[in-house]
């Protein structure tokens, strides 16, 4: 019995310190250490005095058309004949469209004062 009492704490003991080295974590280091990694690679210093150092990047889009001095490129509007969209409904089998706000009216709303569940109280 002491035998086997003295093998189980040499097993437990060889086990406990293989678990704390490298299946465990210590997460308060852990966290610690890595709030110092993030604090000292991407937060820096800003000038009090310099209105200028916080501002806005530029649009990449923008940059790119002021160096190639062009003008902004204006929003192209769709436009097509009534029988043209008549034609390309019929043929996706679009018919009147409803809206979802519409749709929301009809609706059942179990949230309703009308409403009453079917169950004993």
């Amino acid at each position: 019995m002491e035998r086997e009492l003295q093998l189980k704490n040499h097993i437990r003991g060889l086990l406990l310190d293989y678990c704390r080295t490298h299946i465990t974590k210590d997460y308060v280091t852990f966290t610690q250490d890595a709030v110092q990694t993030l604090l000292s690679d991407r937060i820096a210093l800003v000038s009090l005095e310099d209105p200028n150092s916080i501002t806005l990047p530029v649009d990449p889009m923008d940059a790119l058309l002021r160096g190639l001095d062009t003008p902004l490129i204006p929003e192209e509007k769709w436009t097509t004949d009534a029988d043209s969209l008549g034609h390309i409904r019929r043929s996706m089998n679009l018919g009147p469209v409803s809206l979802v706000t519409s749709k929301c009216w009809h609706e059942i709303d179990p949230c309703s004062s009308r409403y009453i569940p079917h169950t004993c109280i």
